[in-house]
């Protein structure tokens, strides 16, 4: 996702290094923005234009054989779900569009796979922290339960208490609330999510 590429680089470094890890082949096709941002600020002829050649080179990932797994949930909600949109995408081939969309896993839920089957690697070592581990609005909309939290219990030594129920957003919204217009607006939506952390008083948050 753009937000690992520009701002968090370490998030999907450490995803392949996970997933080399665990013996998994990881390529990286050439990519676009998934589209999210100017499908939410609603410039349809700008997504269209990205959305089309992700299509295309991601069908080209699953026709040999790949899964397409996302470190970002905004991304993943869009591969997965808004994706399939007939009326929307009706200009791109709509069979590619679904198998690309049964073929996108977000990492948690690739990884939780890899565990039910066994085959993940789970020589965690201890980390001693007391944690908060807060699922995000997009990641939620994907209904896939909480894989990360799952995973995570597994870490020797790590307290986990979790942000529980769907009414928590920390207000940016894919990318609406970090736009000065809506700066105001997306503090005050965080605010209840915010307060409710510290209220939980964590080392560090997940």
């Amino acid at each position: 996702g753009c937000g690992g590429r520009y701002l968090f680089p370490n998030v999907p470094k450490s995803a392949v290094k996970v997933l080399t890890h665990n013996n998994i082949e990881v390529l990286i096709p050439e990519q676009n923005c998934c589209g999210a941002p100017p499908f939410l600020e609603g410039d349809r002829n700008f997504t269209l234009g990205l959305v089309a050649k992700n299509v295309k080179h991601l069908y080209e990932a699953v026709e040999g054989g790949f899964d397409i797994v996302c470190s970002c949930p905004t991304c993943g909600y869009m591969l997965k779900e808004v994706l399939k949109d007939q009326e929307y995408f009706i200009s791109l081939d709509r069979d590619k569009r679904i198998q690309i969309a049964s073929k996108t896993y977000d990492l948690g839920q690739y990884l939780e796979r890899l565990h039910k089957k066994g085959e993940l690697k789970t020589d965690f070592v201890p980390v001693q922290a007391d944690t908060v581990y807060y699922p995000p609005c997009h990641l939620r909309s994907q209904r896939i339960g909480e894989p990360y939290a799952t995973i995570l219990e597994g870490v020797p030594e790590l307290k986990i208490k979790k942000v529980e129920g769907d009414a928590y957003c920390c207000g940016i919204a894919g990318i609406v609330g970090v736009k000065s217009k809506y700066y105001e607006a997306g503090v005050e939506m965080g605010k209840g999510l915010m307060q409710h952390v510290q209220g939980l008083n964590p080392e560090e948050v997940l």
